[in-house]
């Protein structure tokens, strides 16, 4: 049996539960109508056409509609695998040695921890709220140790000072090589 809404006819409101106006209304449709938007081919020539052919196709559709699932696509395209040379025989699982040790799974696991432990604090503090009264301060967007500062808590580690030479006199600058003497030539 067809629904209420599916047998009403082009151009009247649906009746379901409740009365639905159509949005886009057509109007009644004479059976002339009908006979030329029914025709195969047929091209709408304008909005008010295009309306009515998509109401017509609609009422003719039954209430259910039974389909299979779509399939995923498969893993291996054996056409384009063999134009290229290969073969499902070919393909190997990752080698054992090249599979990642427990140990560097733990710390991978444990820096997205830690990670996700930091941004449910800065949610908790306002950072990135659109409250005002909640919105923290940030470093100007140059200020390289403002940010440091701010990512990690404490001020960027200072480079080592260079060590005085043994006569006393400063060090010379390093060469183009990192401080060997260029090459003779």
């Amino acid at each position: 049996t067809r629904s209420p809404q599916a047998a009403a006819p082009l151009g009247a409101p649906a009746l379901g539960l409740m009365a639905q106006e159509q949005v886009l209304p057509v109007g009644e449709l004479t059976a002339a109508d009908v006979e030329r938007l029914s025709q195969p081919g047929f091209v709408p020539q304008s909005a008010e056409e295009f309306l009515a052919h998509a109401r017509l196709q609609a009422a003719r559709l039954p209430d259910v509609v039974r389909t299979e699932p779509p399939r995923p696509p498969p893993l291996w395209d054996t056409e384009a695998a063999a134009s290229l040379g290969f073969s499902r025989d070919d393909a190997h699982g990752c080698p054992p040695a090249h599979l990642p040790d427990e140990a560097w799974a733990a710390e991978v696991e444990a820096g997205f921890s830690t990670l996700r432990s930091y941004l449910e604090q800065l949610q908790v503090q306002g950072v990135g709220s659109k409250e005002a009264g909640r919105r923290v301060p940030v470093p100007a967007m140059r200020d390289e140790e403002g940010w440091h500062r701010f990512c990690f808590g404490e001020p960027p580690p200072q480079p080592p000072a260079s060590p005085p030479t043994p006569s006393g006199a400063p060090a010379a600058a390093p060469g183009p090589r990192g401080g060997h003497p260029p090459p003779p030539g």
